[in-house]
């Protein structure tokens, strides 16, 4: 993966960005947090991204580049100094809203970052 693409990959993480295969297109999800210059990078680079999905030990290391969100970054925090916390003891120690809580704990969990157990306790994922 080139530096371009490591870059373009993060900054669309950061705006909450997500990317998926649609044979030879890239769903983009949402559209409206693309400016015109990501949209150009991305239009520029489609390529070697596609590339990417179609090898499966490189879809980890995209995952990992993912650059945490604010939400997501006090839940890693509160999991760090008290491992196994539920929900509601996440969303105190956070001070986020339920529903932010929800959407950093999906996010977490999509990038293998936080497992959440059958009894509802959240773990750090250690790589």
């Amino acid at each position: 993966m080139t530096r371009q693409v490591a870059q373009l990959l993060a900054e669309l993480s950061a705006r909450g960005v997500t990317l998926e295969p649609a044979g030879c297109f890239l769903r983009v999800s949402p559209p409206s947090a693309l400016t015109p210059d990501l949209l150009a990078r991305l239009r520029e680079l489609k390529g070697e991204i596609l590339s990417l999905f179609l090898a499966p030990s490189s879809v980890h290391s995209v995952v990992r580049l993912a650059v945490p969100t604010a939400a997501e970054r006090d839940t890693l925090a509160a999991l760090a100094t008290c491992p196994g916390l539920r929900r509601p003891a996440l969303a105190a120690a956070t001070h986020l809203r339920r529903d932010a809580l929800d959407d950093a704990l999906s996010r977490l969990c999509e990038r293998r970052e936080i497992t959440i157990g059958a009894d509802g306790r959240c773990h750090l994922v250690v790589h």
